[in-house]
């Protein structure tokens, strides 16, 4: 994995580099990432990308850390009930926050429908069916896009690498209570076979 993202980034250089956020003990991704770049004298990328996190609305504590330029990240005293529970942790972790800020980067909070209309545009624009906890990283994108954190005519010229790590069946009962429950279908070949003829 480590080869294959330093190729993104070879390919992006310069670019941005987007991850959603985790937190405690699984805030490792963005730490490691960032502590990755550091091969770049092996001569995988040129520069050295920006690091954001991605955090759900009321589970953001990289968020509140960062807006409100803290040392160390604070527990949050709760957090609220979101559709990405890989994502909700009361507190993040340090080395996630130190690598956002040695790398200029920064941290966006983003709500359910942000994360479901990610969700829905990567399926069906790009084939991917991410878990919503992934799919906050094109959701991060675009609300820091939003905000100003960056802009149209610099992801044209350096281009931003989104990183989807989950695929949707992991946590697919985050959507149960917004896409209807799937068709049961008898485990047979004439009972398939009757239920594609109707679809």
């Amino acid at each position: 994995m480590k080869a294959s993202i330093l190729h993104s980034f070879k390919q992006k250089e310069g670019g941005r580099g987007f991850h959603y956020g985790h937190c405690t003990s699984q805030s490792r991704p963005i730490e490691n990432l960032w502590y990755t770049f550091y091969d770049k004298d092996l001569g995988f990328i040129d520069t050295l990308p920006r690091m954001f996190a991605v955090q759900p609305v009321g589970a953001a504590s990289l968020v509140a850390a960062w807006e409100a330029h803290q040392a160390i990240p604070i527990a949050l005293q709760r957090i609220e009930p979101n559709l990405a529970p890989p994502i909700s942790h009361r507190v993040s972790g340090y080395h996630a926050y130190k690598a956002i800020q040695e790398s200029g980067g920064g941290a966006v909070a983003v709500a359910d429908v942000d994360m479901l209309a990610a969700l829905k545009d990567l399926a069906s624009y790009e084939g991917i069916y991410a878990e919503t906890a992934s799919a906050a990283a094109l959701a991060g994108i675009r609300r820091a896009l939003a905000l100003g954190l960056l802009r149209q005519e610099e992801t044209r010229q350096t281009g931003i690498v989104g990183i989807l790590t989950s695929h949707g069946l992991k946590n697919s009962l985050a959507l149960t209570q917004v896409l209807p429950p799937p068709t049961k279908v008898e485990g047979t070949w004439e009972a398939l076979r009757s239920y594609v003829e109707l679809e």
